[in-house]
C-alpha cells in the first residue's frame, strides 16, 4: 500500500506540480516494490528502509525517497525533488542539507501517521 501523508501533499508535491503528478508518485512506487531504487544507509531509521527512485515527470528528471517497511508492505513517500534542486541533485547521507530535511519531513510523517492525517492507494 501506498501511504500519502498530509505533510508530504503539502510539502513536497504541491510545489513541484508543475513537474509532477500523483501518478508519477503512484508509477515510483511500484518501481520500489520491484525492489527498483537505490538504498540509502546511515539514516538513523528503525521503521524500516529508506530507498531513492529515479522518476521521470512531465517536465523533469527527479527523485523520491520512500520509507520502505517490507513487512507490512507500506510504501511512505518523505520527499520528491526535481534533480535540479539542491536537495534532489544529491540525496545521501552525506549531504547535510538532505539529512536535515529529510529528518523534518520524517517528523511530520510520523505526527500524521500518528493523527491519521494520510491517504492510502492500493499498489
Amino acid at each position: 500500500m501506498l501511504i500519502i501523508c498530509r505533510s508530504f501533499l503539502k510539502n513536497e508535491l504541491q510545489p513541484v506540480e508543475k513537474y509532477f503528478s500523483k501518478k508519477h508518485l503512484i508509477d515510483a512506487a511500484h518501481k520500489a516494490k520491484n525492489g527498483l531504487g537505490k538504498t540509502i544507509g546511515g539514516m538513523g531509521v528503525s521503521e524500516g528502509e529508506i530507498r531513492k527512485i529515479y522518476i521521470t515527470g512531465k517536465t523533469s528528471a527527479g527523485r523520491v525517497i520512500f520509507l520502505i517497511n517490507t513487512n507490512d508492505g507500506l510504501f511512505i513517500p518523505v520527499l520528491l525533488r526535481p534533480k535540479s534542486d539542491i536537495i534532489g541533485c544529491n540525496m545521501s547521507s552525506k549531504n547535510t542539507e538532505f539529512v536535515r530535511v529529510f529528518q523534518k519531513s520524517l517528523t511530520n510523517i510520523r505526527a500524521d501517521l500518528e493523527n491519521e492525517n494520510f491517504k492510502i492507494e492500493k499498489l
